[in-house]
């Protein structure tokens, strides 16, 4: 917290809503709080990235450097998300 803050959220309260309420006060702080609290507590995102990477790196790709490999995983899930989009 700043200091001279005093305000901590306590242990029932939303902690997405705690820092929706301090983002006029914590400008560079809030909106870092809310995308990390806003993570999903599940293992499925990663999961479906795996599976994809699998695909993309099989033993003939094996050698494709990393960073070529996080560009084409970047690309699948964009053109799926705007898929969804333009089809909804």
């Amino acid at each position: 917290m700043y200091v001279g803050d005093s305000a901590a959220p306590g242990a029932g309260d939303d902690p997405l809503r705690f820092w929706q309420a301090r983002g006029s006060r914590c400008p560079l702080l809030a909106p870092v709080a809310r995308l990390v609290l806003a993570i999903p507590a599940t293992s499925v995102p990663s999961e479906r990235l795996f599976s994809t990477a699998g695909l993309v790196v099989d033993r003939l790709h094996a050698s494709m450097v990393p960073d070529m490999v996080q560009k084409i995983l970047f690309l699948n899930k964009f053109v799926k998300k705007q898929n969804r989009l333009h089809h909804a």
